[in-house]
């Protein structure tokens, strides 16, 4: 029997407010390879990004290449789990799709389209994921 896949919402609604211990729980429970959480039934695949004592303002952007990039950017912003330094989305991808997939920071308003190379800091990798 599998176990359930993790959906970005459910994330939101168990977490939201969370203090730190309560974030790094949740981290330490998921094992290798249950992100990013692919639910065969719908394609709707969800990623997540530990960023730990990230700003206020901070945000974070989900790279996968021809699905969140150039006009469709702002399709890679994460939802910020509130209270929180966990970010989350969820996708539908096509289980044909072959790509890989990065994050990036950035601080202050998202852009609305791919930002040069040199904008906000540079790509992050995931902690876990």
């Amino acid at each position: 029997m599998s176990s359930p896949v993790l959906r970005a919402g459910e994330i939101v609604t168990r977490l939201t407010g969370a203090c730190p211990r309560r974030v790094e729980e949740f981290i330490s429970s998921i094992r290798p390879g249950d992100l990013p959480a692919w639910d065969a039934e719908t394609n709707n695949v969800t990623f997540c990004y530990h960023h730990p004592n990230a700003p206020a303002e901070a945000g974070v952007h989900l790279r996968i290449n021809r699905l969140t990039d150039k006009k469709n950017y702002p399709r890679g912003v994460m939802e910020r789990v509130p209270g929180t330094d966990l970010w989350v989305t969820e996708l539908n991808i096509s289980p044909t799709l072959r790509a890989s997939y990065g994050f990036s920071t950035f601080t202050g308003p998202a852009p609305t389209s791919t930002p040069p190379p040199t904008f906000g800091a540079p790509p992050s990798q995931a902690l876990l994921w």
